[in-house]
């Protein structure tokens, strides 16, 4: 019987947090269908972080967009650059988790060539 009433009382609950789960807010995600849209949308992605976090987001932005500038010809709404316009559609813990990886793996090409130029007596290497 013991059993029987732990049951009774965790279904109750799961549905409960089940539901409070599906009420709460989504994340605010970018839209870059325009300059105006992007400009709104990025105030919300920034205004859903804490503020100890908006230097680490600036931070991010800037790695996405460097990593991106000269990478093709992208189409981009007027007022937007292909970098910026790459960011439509993600929250901001997605841009801090793509800025993340990509810094690691810069961190990891950058030790390869330091090894790869240790190796062969800090001398270029010529064809």
């Amino acid at each position: 019987m013991r059993i029987a009433r732990a049951q009774l009382f965790f279904i109750p609950a799961a549905i409960l947090a089940l539901l409070l789960a599906a009420c709460a807010e989504p994340e605010p995600r970018v839209d870059a269908s325009s300059r105006e849209a992007f400009d709104a949308s990025m105030d919300r992605v920034i205004e859903s972080l804490p503020a100890e976090q908006h230097d680490l987001f600036s931070e991010a932005l800037f790695i996405l967009v460097m990593n991106d500038a000269g990478e093709g010809e992208a189409q981009a709404p007027e007022g937007l650059t292909p970098a910026l316009a790459g960011l439509d559609g993600m929250t901001a813990r997605e841009i801090l988790e793509k800025a993340r990886a990509l810094s690691r793996a810069h961190s990891r090409t950058d030790e390869r060539d330091s090894e790869a130029q240790g190796q062969s007596g800090g001398q270029p290497e010529t064809e």
